[in-house]
């Protein structure tokens, strides 16, 4: 039995972050200059936690490629966190968003995509009513405070060390029992615990006894935590959960955004799951910012009647741009074009030869590691088992030297990993070369390190 040599992979480190530095003499240049004007250089602060010395600067992406500054053409598995899942440059998309365009993008007025948008959305998904938003983050916040107004009931209910984007209300975990703001997470002048409550995933008996009292106006969280490590439900988990929400008058909202990948029509459709409303970003566009918000017929009947026909009631939801033109004619591009049936057959084909490479590779070597799935998304776990709850999870809290080592590694020789916890997402445009150069490389690296 093999096991990792902490001084190997501190010595392949240095070497390769030599490297990286010699492949992108453009991005840095440009990364100098882009200081002048944002903090840290980047548009998004994100970019600057990446594990390289400093940001690449991207060009351009085709398929399942992308192209930065440098020249440097990179097979990505990462898709911008699955923002463009189904690969880049797809043609009908393209035409779709450049033809609205010159037509016009955001006049605040309805479009008959909306219609086919929403009609697309309930084939996919199943739930029948929909409301377009301008990123997933906000779908999250909206469907707490539809789920307040309704309820007439403040808490919500999330799972620790969960992720719904940057909703304030969500960053609470559990502390020895106690409900804490997420490490890390500045506190904004708010008290965490009067506006939500937080469980372990895959505990029943908790989630039960947080909605005992009758106060939580919804549970709300992924149906497989993604962002701590891939942590699936517990069989009947998801069954307990919607039988204790009904008995307990609490809506049920499953975030889709990153479980997307799952199956044709996410985590929801594969599983059968019957949440109140779901919520979703990223992908459904192909980039373009969006969040989509899908209620059941009950909560749509109440909303349409309580809450967006009473000229008395403002909502507070929605702003300028969301629903606009440009985003419907995405939405409808992706849903007729990109999320079929046949595309979700390749994306699970080629993650399927994925996760058969790595874990030839692992076994190979005797290491107690095992790979996390939810359908086309995957990653190492460096652990022998999987995770029941983010808490339990090995990828919960940052990246191993080992997971650092491995992700610059990987794009040193063409392969670009998500940078949180080396997710691998396989789009419907890798091919069987692809998933072989991943295995190839994959057990180059465990050669240099073991």
């Amino acid at each position: 039995m093999q096991g990792i040599d902490p001084d190997k992979v501190r010595r392949v480190q240095v070497r390769e972050e030599q490297v990286f530095r010699q492949k992108n003499t453009k991005s840095l240049e440009l990364h100098t200059r882009t200081m002048q004007a944002m903090p840290n250089g980047v548009p998004n602060y994100w970019i600057s936690y990446f594990p390289y010395p400093h940001p690449i600067f991207f060009k351009e992406g085709k398929g399942a490629h992308i192209i930065d500054v440098d020249g440097n053409d990179r097979l990505d598995f990462c898709l911008g966190g699955s923002a463009c899942l189904f690969g880049y440059g797809e043609p009908h998309v393209v035409e779709a968003v450049a033809g609205q365009m010159a037509r016009g993008s955001s006049p605040l007025l309805a479009t008959e995509d909306a219609y086919y948008v929403g009609m697309g959305l309930r084939r996919v998904f199943g739930l029948p009513y929909w409301q377009v938003y301008v990123s997933a983050t906000e779908a999250n916040r909206n469907a707490i405070r539809l789920s307040r107004m309704l309820t007439r009931r403040e808490k919500i209910l999330v799972y620790s060390g969960g992720y719904l984007g940057a909703v304030e209300d969500s960053f609470a975990v559990l502390d020895h029992g106690r409900v804490e703001l997420e490490p890390g997470v500045s506190p904004n002048a708010r008290d965490i615990s009067r506006m939500s409550r937080a469980v372990e995933f895959n505990d029943i008996e908790g989630i039960r006894r947080a909605l005992a009292d009758e106060q939580v106006a919804c549970v709300i969280g992924e149906p497989a935590i993604t962002n701590s490590g891939i942590v699936l439900p517990q069989p009947d988990f998801h069954q307990a959960l919607r039988e204790i929400t009904r008995k307990t008058g609490t809506l049920l909202v499953l975030d889709e955004t990153q479980c997307i990948g799952a199956g044709y029509g996410g985590y929801t459709r594969s599983a059968n799951l019957e949440p109140d409303m779901i919520t979703m970003g990223k992908p459904m566009a192909g980039g373009i910012p969006v969040g989509l918000v899908g209620m059941s017929a009950p909560v749509a009947e109440q909303v349409a009647k309580n809450i967006f026909s009473n000229p008395a009631v403002d909502p507070g939801m929605g702003s300028t741009l969301a629903g606009s033109a440009l985003q419907l004619r995405a939405i409808r591009a992706i849903l007729e074009h990109s999320m079929t049936e046949r595309n979700y057959e390749l994306m699970l084909l080629r993650a399927d030869a994925l996760q058969a490479g790595m874990e030839r590779a692992i076994k190979a070597r005797g290491l107690p590691w095992t790979i996390a799935r939810l359908g086309c998304r995957m990653e190492v776990v460096e652990g022998p088992a999987a995770a029941k709850s983010a808490s339990e999870s090995a990828n919960h809290g940052g990246s191993s030297p080992t997971a650092a080592c491995l992700n610059i590694y990987m794009l040193n020789r063409g392969i670009y990993l998500t940078v949180f916890g080396n997710t691998v997402i396989a789009s419907p445009q890798v091919s069987q070369a692809d998933t072989d150069l991943h295995e190839r490389v994959f057990n180059e690296f465990l050669n240099e390190v073991t």
